[in-house]
């Protein structure tokens, strides 16, 4: 990932991984929010603006890691930079003049501070080469050469007609149509791109398909995003636990201990009825007395709503970078989402088991630990987290 090349070359050692669980990424703590590069396999990477906030030796760092990245992934990189200095403009190879929506230049970097001069102006005493190509677009600001008043171009339709004549413009021209001549419309070269592109799919994905990763590949790459994910906020994993811990405590201490006589008969079967099924209206459920717990595990899923929806605009966007399948998202929710689930439910199905005094055997009470209380809270609360993420997946 060129990403993770990108953060360790430019030594962000404060933040060398991006934060899992949130959608914001900050890349150093005394700056405002930035885009992270994570780039696979482009062959075109742009750069709007990413420097601007930064620091000029955390400027300096990132264009350079940016270099470094294009040499190593062999990829062209288009920046934009707010007021580069000297040592930022000596790291690319070309550039860009743009005037007024007109190409005034484009070309090598080294040759574009002589070009402007050998044109009729002059940079200003201890001007960077930045500051020179953006003073030459701006009438107020470009100072012209002595003996030149009269020959210099003015508007931004004479800078790009001296350009296309002038001898940059010629070269850069005929790389063009050599370019043209070599790669367009050209079926070796379409061959050997159908050719690359079958040898990135792996084994097991179909050649046609636009997935380079089969399913079970997309399944399991999803489901270490989404432990990393829960890793990120184990504090709202510790506090769901505590959650149906003392959800558990309070049902099991409404019904403590109760009788082996027919007086206990309808709380009784309350608890039993909590466990063992999930049928029933829910003002029934009610009248039984219990706080519901089944309730209670079935509502708990609606507290994912916010995490789902925050999460859309990521699925969709890995949806149109063909990275997976939207459903591969939904089960690998649930695949993870069932050791979790589980350990969550053990300690408030043994408090409200044992502290209300059921049966104390060991086939009734792995009955309704394994079986049918399992179930029935399993399906109540993933069953429904699946069902609620399709919107945010499909919408």
């Amino acid at each position: 990932m060129l990403g993770f090349a990108v953060f360790q070359v430019a030594r962000r050692s404060e933040c060398p991984f991006l934060k899992l669980g949130r959608v914001e990424a900050w890349l150093t703590a005394g700056t405002s929010a930035q885009s992270p590069i994570g780039v696979s396999n482009a062959f075109l990477i742009f750069v709007c603006s990413s420097t601007r906030g930064l620091d000029s030796s955390t400027a300096l760092e990132f264009v350079q890691a940016l270099r470094i990245g294009t040499n190593i992934s062999r990829t062209t990189t288009v920046v934009s930079v707010y007021q580069a200095s000297e040592n930022q403009y000596d790291v690319f190879d070309k550039v860009c003049v743009i005037y007024d929506g007109r190409m005034v230049y484009y070309g090598p970097a080294t040759l574009a501070r002589q070009y402007f001069i050998d044109m009729g102006y002059e940079p200003a005493n201890r001007q960077t080469t930045p500051d020179f190509l953006v003073a030459v677009t701006d009438p107020n600001a470009r100072i012209t050469r002595e003996g030149y008043e009269g020959r210099v171009p003015r508007t931004a339709d004479e800078f790009a007609e001296y350009y296309l004549k002038s001898d940059v413009g010629q070269i850069n021209q005929k790389d063009m149509d050599r370019y043209l001549d070599d790669f367009v419309d050209k079926p070796q070269s379409a061959w050997a791109y159908r050719e690359s592109a079958w040898a990135e799919h792996a084994t097991t994905a179909n050649k046609k398909s636009p997935y380079v990763t089969s399913i079970p590949m997309q399944t399991r790459a999803v489901m270490v995003r989404r432990l990393q994910i829960l890793k990120g906020s184990l504090a709202a994993q510790i506090t769901n636990l505590m959650a149906f811990t003392i959800q558990g405590a309070v049902v099991g201490t409404v019904f403590l201990r109760v009788p082996n006589t027919t007086a206990s008969f309808f709380s009784r079967g309350g608890v039993l009825y909590l466990f063992v099924t999930s049928l029933g209206s829910v003002s029934h459920l009610l009248t039984l007395c219990p706080t519901s717990a089944l309730v209670f595990n079935c509502m708990s899923s609606m507290a994912e709503i916010p995490t789902l929806f925050a999460h859309r605009p990521i699925i969709l966007r890995h949806r149109k970078a063909a990275m997976y399948h939207p459903f591969i998202e939904a089960a690998a929710m649930t695949l993870v989402d069932i050791p979790i689930t589980l350990a969550t439910l053990t300690p408030y199905s043994i408090l409200v088991y044992f502290v209300v005094g059921l049966q104390e055997s060991a086939s009734q009470f792995l009955y309704v630990l394994l079986g049918k209380f399992r179930l029935v809270t399993y399906i109540s609360r993933v069953a429904s987290s699946s069902f609620l993420s399709s919107p945010s997946l499909w919408s």
